[in-house]
């Protein structure tokens, strides 16, 4: 899941460094080869009032010392994203290898580590302002939180944050009022074992979210019988996932695609053939022209032109 950002693309350590550190703060990269050579990407835009940066990198490690929190003065709680690849995160004496979907919490006011390996990855960070977060959240939030990718509301999370990336919100905050409210249950939880009272309705989003998850390859999976899994009504359902400004139904459509473009995107001959029709079967596709259509809508281009430039398309 990557924001549709127009970024800047790099091959020296000095012009990224210079670059990441007008868009998140002081931070030390270390190149995986002498020559100081390294590919990267980095970019920075505002959704739903959420400063957001998108960066991919394949250094050896990247570093933020007391030095460098001495240096500027960024104020933020980074929340990372783990989109592309793995990376071990370090910070206050916690440790955590965030894999595609993980979530990790950064504290910008003490020292942290991205181990990369010269591995290239991609994360998204959300810039979530340490005043805001501590006046919503209390105090106790440190750095070092990791959300794995399997916890209910940290699938709940990444669903608001799609939608606030796919540039049809337009802009709206209460999409990022759900982000903050779904994460403040992930905290209330991970500190007291229990869930909220007032948190109920994004649990349910949460469960469904996972629903989706799980079950999306069935073809004959859809709303009803979402709603029916989690043991309520379509009306109620629907109504809940019009608090992130998203239908039951569009979430499941999104997840099928996603993975149907992952699928094709990682096609390789010596995987053996795989046609498209066969991928969209894979993902609960049972009307192909359907998806072609949907697949274009999304992606701007046909099924068969998601492949990796050399790999050919069967079909």
């Amino acid at each position: 899941m990557m924001p549709p950002f127009t970024s800047r693309s790099y091959l020296d350590v000095d012009s990224f460094q210079a670059d990441i550190t007008s868009v998140c703060g002081h931070f030390n990269v270390s190149p995986a080869s002498r020559s100081g050579q390294m590919k990267g990407r980095i970019a920075l835009d505002r959704f739903c009032g959420v400063e957001i940066a998108s960066i991919g990198l394949d250094a050896d490690r990247v570093v933020r010392d007391q030095r460098d929190i001495r240096t500027d003065d960024a104020d933020y709680f980074f929340l990372i994203i783990q989109s592309r690849g793995r990376v071990l995160m370090r910070q206050g004496g916690y440790r955590a290898l965030l894999r595609e979907g993980d979530m990790f919490l950064v504290d910008s006011a003490e020292p942290a580590s991205f181990e990369f390996q010269g591995r290239y990855g991609e994360q998204i960070s959300l810039h979530l302002p340490r005043d805001e977060v501590i006046s919503r959240f209390g105090d106790s939030v440190h750095g070092g939180i990791d959300l794995r990718r399997e916890d209910a509301l940290s699938l709940a999370m990444r669903s608001v944050l799609e939608r606030m990336l796919d540039g049809q919100s337009g802009g709206s905050n209460r999409l990022a009022e759900a982000f903050f409210s779904v994460f403040g249950a992930f905290l209330f939880e991970r500190r007291n074992g229990a869930r909220p009272q007032i948190a109920d309705d994004r649990s349910l989003i949460a469960a469904a979210v996972r629903a989706i998850d799980l079950y999306a390859s069935d073809p004959e999976f859809g709303p009803k019988q979402l709603a029916g899994h989690l043991g309520v009504s379509l009306r109620k359902l629907q109504r809940e996932f019009r608090q992130i400004e998203e239908t039951p139904g569009r979430k499941l459509m999104s997840t099928r695609l996603a993975r149907a473009h992952e699928a094709l995107r990682r096609r390789s001959p010596a995987a053996g053939p795989r046609t498209v029709s066969e991928i969209a079967y894979e993902q609960g596709f049972n009307d192909l022209s359907y998806f072609y259509r949907e697949f274009r809508k999304r992606y701007g281009v046909a099924p068969g032109c998601a492949a990796r430039p050399g790999v050919s398309a069967a079909d």
